[in-house]
């Protein structure tokens, strides 16, 4: 098999956050594959195809099916695989990168364990690797060490 390479811009994205998180999870089940940090932009390349592709569902798609572990992390039916596509492509897309932006987010989730069915996916991978930094950097009330006794 050849080597598939996961280059990862400098300046770092959701997309290329969310890429990170599942080649550092999932990449050591797919032989000769490797990650280049610090490239111009998003992609995932092997020699006989010099670029699969440069977007974030396609190439979370291929890692994982590589890994296989597609069915688990992206959808166990087609409506469950549509669900995720749509996630990681509001979350390529910067939807989530303000924080503006997760009133409406908390709304559309607190009905929900999970964004996709009753299990992790690689949606959830997503959310979490958007969100993150704006966690993060966010000024937290201070804990209350008060005693309840």
């Amino acid at each position: 098999m050849s080597t598939i390479t996961l280059s990862l811009p400098k300046e770092p994205t959701p997309a290329s956050r969310t890429l990170s998180l599942i080649s550092s999870v999932y990449g050591q089940y797919v032989p000769d594959f490797v990650v280049s940090p610090n490239a111009d932009s998003l992609s995932l390349t092997s020699p006989s195809e010099p670029t699969i592709s440069n977007q974030l569902y396609p190439i979370a798609s291929k890692v994982l099916t590589l890994a296989g572990k597609v069915t688990e992390m992206m959808g166990k039916d087609d409506e469950q695989k549509k669900e995720v596509e749509s996630w990681l492509k509001r979350i390529e897309s910067g939807e989530f990168d303000k924080e503006e932006s997760l009133k409406g987010l908390d709304a559309e989730l607190s009905t929900r364990t999970f964004l996709v069915g009753n299990a992790p996916t690689a949606a959830d991978l997503s959310l979490f690797a958007a969100l993150h930094p704006i966690i993060a950097s966010a000024s937290l009330p201070p804990l209350s060490l008060q005693s309840n006794t």
